[in-house]
């Protein structure tokens, strides 16, 4: 499943990924309407608007906006993930709503065998104190790997 507020990845992952559940809305915390904005790469593109402001001061050149509709997470996957199947790994890479959707997620429902969420301004040496990252651990994941500002999470293995 590839979930996107740009019309143009949609199409890419339609035209090079059909056999997936492509779709084409922007995720957060709630339900809605937002405005997108869209900078001169595609991976900046952001629902946030103190993300967009923050790169815009950095120097990003902002191409334009748009409003999209707006889904929560577990709306998404209430509508569209087919019945019975299990979420091996789960992306999140929102630029801004990351960890709004991570607390949104219904982890009672759904859960993903890894997850990976970019995190941004955490000290990584109190970790155990990070709301994003304590919330995780309180549902059974564990740190499993850091790439740069991504951090993943797999599910602990049940002893048998």
């Amino acid at each position: 499943m590839n979930i996107d507020a740009n019309v143009d990845v949609i199409n890419l992952f339609n035209q090079d990924r059909p056999d997936d559940i492509n779709i084409c809305t922007g995720v957060g915390p709630t339900e809605g309407e937002l405005v997108y904005h869209m900078f001169d790469s595609t991976g900046m593109n952001t629902l946030s608007p103190e993300t967009a402001e923050e790169w815009t001061r950095m120097g990003r050149k902002k191409t334009g906006t748009r409003v999209v509709p707006v889904k929560t997470i577990n709306q998404i996957l209430d509508e569209n993930l087919p019945s019975g199947q299990s979420i091996d790994y789960m992306n999140i890479d929102l630029e801004g709503f990351d960890r709004a959707v991570v607390a949104s997620l219904d982890l009672d429902r759904y859960r993903p065998s890894v997850i990976s969420i970019e995190i941004h301004d955490i000290d990584i040496l109190n970790l155990g104190n990070d709301p994003t990252v304590a919330r995780l651990t309180q549902y059974g994941y564990k740190l499993a790997a850091i790439a740069r500002v991504t951090y993943i999470f797999a599910l602990k293995k049940q002893a048998a």
